[in-house]
């Protein structure tokens, strides 16, 4: 068995939204590899849940991937839950990594919260914050060439949970949500102790980005433009635009921080031993962010109030001028009833890159591509035309830019040529839309 921590950022967006979704928490669990499985997995659990921490039997819920009669038949005829109860699932039901290699279905239990807290109808189909899972049974069993497609059985079938603490903390306190509970409290009340204006959502940004951060920043990630270090400034620059909107004195959060490190330093020692490299890290984050807050704040509400929109144009020039993160001005836009094109975003960035490229670099993208630190990765297509509109030729280039090397030196035909044409295809998708044109310099 073991307690895991965990920082979740998939769905970053919707924390605050929510009183279930967290960046970080903690996931409990037990394994097995080549022992025990299924039917004992499925009666431990049962026996856990019921036995040990004495929830009610008749509010639990089951699902089972569409095709695992076995678990079906243990749910139903072993442990003796009403087949009403358990649900065949599709594709939530079977766990992958989403490369080749180990895989296998699971069965999830869920608790029925009652009506106050959505639609009847089970976790497949009923409300989501009525139906609330607290434990995942992965039975790996199996090996995939490629998502979904089972190609052979594991020689050792195994087991692996996972129950999410903050969870079943909700139900055994028999709190309304995540925050209520005493793995939040603390926070919430110095929180309220400091901030003039309250909302719900923004003390649920600010309570749980601080941990979140806390413990990155405790196990040696420091905040930067790429990879982990990008979550992580993400997290710290989303909370101190939350406690902002609450608090009229630009005060630090690290107040928070000291917190977090009380209430998790006897099972974390690492925590205080790191405390004051935490702090300080995250005062120097704020110091950085809080200048470039200030002024795109300005800047984006200008917008908002003469125009009633923002474009991707908008946000490009936010992002480009005042390093406003693009993810804050879609945020802010969202809260304002203002939509903003991610793709068309996507595409103006790519283009502002690659002129940038044909009027700096002319004959040699080589030397750009490793230069340049705003490209992202991915694919490039570049498209000659000639003066009449027809295609002369297409240069593509692929590989993680900055640190890869074009493929090929791209020379341009001064006279021959009068426009350029970019397309941009990212990581797991190509970008669809119109074309975006430009003079070739002469």
């Amino acid at each position: 068995v073991s307690s895991q921590k965990c920082i979740r950022t998939i769905d970053i967006d919707i924390i605050g939204e929510t009183d279930r979704h967290l960046s970080f928490f903690e996931m409990l669990g037990n394994f097995s590899v080549g022992e025990y499985f299924k039917e004992d997995a499925i009666k431990y659990s049962y026996e856990y849940i019921t036995e040990v921490l004495k929830v009610d039997k008749d509010k639990l819920w089951f699902t089972v991937y569409k095709d695992d009669d076995e678990a079906y038949n243990i749910w139903k005829n072993v442990i003796g839950v009403p087949e009403n109860r358990i649900q065949r699932g599709n594709e939530d039901n079977f766990w992958h990594m989403n490369i080749p290699g180990p895989c296998g279905p699971c069965s999830e239990i869920f608790i029925d919260r009652g009506s106050k807290y959505g639609k009847d109808g089970g976790p497949i189909g009923g409300g989501e914050d009525r139906f609330i899972e607290i434990w995942n049974l992965v039975f790996m069993e199996s090996i995939q060439d490629q998502p979904f497609q089972v190609i052979d059985e594991l020689p050792k079938k195994n087991i692996d949970t996972g129950m999410g603490l903050e969870r079943i903390a909700m139900i055994m306190q028999d709190k309304d949500n995540l925050f209520d509970t005493d793995l939040f409290k603390p926070l919430r009340d110095a929180l309220l102790s400091q901030i003039t204006v309250n909302d719900n959502k923004y003390e649920k940004i600010i309570i749980d980005h601080i941990k979140s951060s806390t413990f990155m920043i405790s196990d040696g990630v420091v905040p930067t433009n790429e990879g982990r270090g990008y979550v992580l400034r993400r997290l710290i620059r989303r909370a101190i635009r939350a406690y902002n909107q609450l608090n009229s004195s630009n005060t630090s959060l690290t107040f928070l921080i000291e917190i977090v490190i009380d209430m998790y330093a006897s099972s974390y020692p690492e925590l205080q031993d790191n405390k004051d490299k935490i702090l300080k890290l995250f005062i120097k984050e704020e110091e950085i962010f809080q200048k470039t807050l200030n002024k795109g704040l300005q800047e984006i509400n200008n917008l908002i109030s003469s125009n009633k929109s923002i474009t991707p144009k908008d946000a490009f020039y936010l992002f480009e001028t005042f390093g406003f993160p693009y993810e804050l001005t879609k945020e802010i836009s969202a809260e304002n009833k203002i939509d903003i094109n991610d793709e068309d975003f996507k595409i103006r960035n790519a283009v502002e890159v690659w002129q940038e490229s044909i009027n700096s670099h002319v004959g040699n993208i080589r030397e750009f591509a490793t230069s340049n630190p705003n490209l992202y990765r991915g694919q490039a297509t570049v498209t000659q035309f000639s003066k009449t509109g027809d295609r002369i030729r297409t240069y593509k280039f692929e590989g993680f830019y900055p640190q890869a090397v074009a493929p090929i030196d791209l020379s341009w035909d001064a006279d021959a040529i009068e426009e350029f044409s970019v397309t941009w295809a990212y990581d797991y998708w190509t970008v669809s839309g119109p074309t975006a044109t430009g003079n070739v310099p002469s």
